[in-house]
């Protein structure tokens, strides 16, 4: 098997994108909103994962995660910052806040998200499997929280 990976640093209060879908022309995406289904038809689609960290106490940390579906063709859009508006290229996104969650972790230790291979057409697939119908490849997403007080210089500005 073949791993295949990216690692990053998220100080404390920071947000992040993490992808972990291949590009869809076209994907249909089954889900639950408000209790009901729905079927999303996109275009240019791919999955994203907004995840933001929070110190809760020496050595812990909460991790937010928020899936989002960004789709469509990108463009210049209007997004709020910490202390104004700012015009960043953007696709539309729809954010699955009912698909939302936190993970608390401690120095050392990890989280693994993936999905069940049998739910078709679930966002979860969409997340993790692969694009092609007759290709088995999952994908993982691992988190380890990383003691990094000795840096803090290099955040701090």
């Amino acid at each position: 098997k073949k791993l295949i990976g990216r690692r990053s640093y998220l100080p404390a209060g920071a947000e992040t994108e993490i992808q972990t879908s291949p590009f869809y022309e076209n994907c249909t995406v089954n889900l639950i909103a408000d209790d009901k289904p729905k079927t999303l038809n996109l275009q240019n689609a791919r999955c994203v994962f907004r995840m933001k960290a929070s110190k809760l106490q020496d050595g812990w940390a909460t991790l937010e995660f928020l899936p989002e579906l960004h789709h469509g063709e990108p463009s210049m859009r209007a997004q709020a910052s910490g202390l104004a508006w700012e015009y960043k290229q953007t696709q539309k996104v729809q954010a699955l806040f009912d698909q939302r969650f936190t993970i608390d972790l401690n120095i050392g230790e990890m989280a693994v998200v993936s999905v069940e291979p049998e739910v078709v057409g679930s966002v979860g697939q969409h997340f993790f499997m692969s694009a092609e119908p007759d290709c088995s490849v999952q994908r993982l997403l691992v988190i380890r929280l990383a003691d990094l007080s000795h840096n803090e210089a290099t955040y701090a500005k």
